[in-house]
């Protein structure tokens, strides 16, 4: 493992959440890399966070995710961010803030783990989080929306 760069990621990861775009986010990931989040079932490596990202930016495509401050102890760094999006089918924007934890090598993360509460989400979507990833779930919503009466 090389020594951790935590000032070297946030300038990356504030790069690529200020103009999100999908096959970037690979860029913040060492080979091996993982990532988790409440919204998810399971873990993703790296290779699947591009198709991740593409998946969420077709729901919320003006997703933007701001760094507010950060700490770093050994290969541990703690993110504290505000995310807005506008939710599907509504014109105003809402943010929440959230942080994620990354355990790095060098200026990449082998392990990075989002805390946020998803409640609100569900909510608005009339979904329950016992229905697995959000994504799927907004994924069948608007299948069951768009399908004809």
């Amino acid at each position: 493992m090389s020594q951790p760069d935590p000032k070297g990621f946030i300038e990356k990861f504030t790069r690529v959440w200020a103009s999100p775009e999908p096959d970037t986010f690979a860029d913040l990931w060492a080979d091996g890399g993982v990532l988790l989040h409440p919204t998810m079932g399971a873990s993703i490596p790296k290779e699947e966070i591009p198709d991740y990202v593409r998946r969420l930016k077709s729901f919320v495509p003006d997703i933007t995710l701001k760094p507010n401050r950060w700490a770093s102890r050994g290969n541990d760094l703690f993110i504290e961010w505000t995310i807005t999006i506008t939710p599907p089918g509504e014109s105003e924007q809402i943010s929440w803030d959230g942080v994620d934890r990354f355990t790095l090598d060098g200026d990449r993360a082998t392990e990075g783990i989002a805390y946020f509460d998803t409640s609100p989400m569900w909510a608005r979507m009339g979904a329950s989080p016992m229905e697995g990833d959000l994504l799927d779930a907004a994924a069948r919503r608007r299948e069951q929306q768009e399908a004809p009466a």
